[in-house]
């Protein structure tokens, strides 16, 4: 990425630290706001309006994923035309520092070295693309799901667990008492899922993208909606680009080897954990069916393979099924009898 300059940016939630650094690593600004909106267009205007810079085009803002606390300035930023990258923050520890961590760490620091970072390593960097409203809308209800189930869980299990080991009389005032709130969650989750699908069938593309995922044996509703929502609509991992997103997703064994010394492909333990719990459950959903991904499983367990190896390739395989309807934007085909090799 060309750019003159780099604005390493550490994000909080009541202010944003600044480092702006040319190409040769030279500090240009170092400087703290608050993170509101007008603060941050008065910041962007001044910076624009100083006789170091021409235009907003010439400074690549690069910062941490910081969930919302980054929302102001990421509309804000792409609303006057600039263009920014989000990092994961042990990419640029690990690119600064290896695998030791900074012994001295300030907001100020962490947006130099983001800054730096960014001078450093910029053949590593991707721009970042707003999602559209309603694939917003849809992230914001789907953390909202994940919270009531979660919630749902912290009541009902104990109570559960207090009718096997409790009197009768304390099991039944518990779960009388806890009642009321659990069908409360219920009927909210309920309603959050039913907005979820409202916005997904007002919108056409969304609408689609759904039907030719869940035309995949094995894949839902809830994770067809998460691949939609951590590809950012196929647009941050492209349908092309399946194998990228398995490693993301940390299916894919990585191998080590070192001269003589080789170890066997192991799973990562970074990656998308909630993807990778949900395509657990749609490989364990097929064990037992007559389904191609089923005898797969049936197949290999016969000849030897471990259960969770199998697992992972089949988490694997879902996602390479996944990508390929959205591909060729048709419905997945069971059973089909296609030979691999042209004629």
């Amino acid at each position: 990425m060309h750019f003159k300059f780099k604005l390493g940016t550490d994000i909080s939630k009541g202010w944003l630290d600044f480092c702006m650094l040319n190409n040769k690593l030279d500090q240009l600004i170092q400087q703290r706001i608050d993170n509101d909106c007008d603060t941050i267009q008065k910041f962007i205007d001044e910076l624009i309006e100083s006789n170091q810079i021409d235009s907003i085009d010439e400074i690549l803002l690069v910062a941490e994923h910081t969930g919302i606390y980054s929302n102001h300035l990421i509309r804000t930023w792409i609303a006057n035309g600039g263009q920014l990258c989000l990092v994961p923050a042990d990419k640029i520890s690990e690119g600064l520092n290896g695998t030791s961590s900074f012994e001295e760490k300030t907001d100020p620091m962490d947006a130099h070295r983001i800054a730096e970072y960014a001078c450093r390593f910029s053949d590593k960097l991707k721009l970042h693309s707003l999602c559209t409203f309603n694939l917003d809308s849809i992230k914001l209800l789907r953390s909202q799901r994940s919270r009531i189930v979660k919630v749902i869980n912290i009541l009902e299990v104990p109570v559960n667990e207090i009718k096997s080991f409790e009197l009768k009389e304390h099991s039944d005032l518990v779960e009388k008492l806890q009642e009321v709130p659990i069908e409360a969650l219920k009927t909210s989750l309920k309603n959050v899922e039913k907005e979820i699908k409202q916005i997904i069938n007002q919108d056409s593309g969304l609408k689609e993208l759904m039907r030719i995922l869940c035309s995949v044996a094995g894949i839902g509703k809830v994770t067809a909606c998460e691949l939609i929502i951590t590809t950012n609509g196929f647009t941050d991992f492209a349908p092309n680009q399946a194998k990228s997103y398995a490693r993301n997703c940390a299916v894919v064994p990585l191998p080590k080897s070192s001269g003589k010394y080789k170890r066997k492909g192991r799973i990562s333990k970074k990656g998308n954990s909630k993807m990778k719990s949900l395509l657990t459950v749609c490989a364990l959903s097929l064990i037992n069916t007559n389904t191609d991904l089923g005898r797969y499983y049936k197949r290999k367990r016969e000849s030897g393979k471990k259960h969770m190896s199998v697992l992972n390739a089949m988490r694997n395989k879902l996602i390479l099924r996944a990508f390929a309807v959205v591909r060729n934007n048709s419905m997945y085909k069971r059973n089909m009898n296609v030979s691999l090799v042209l004629p």
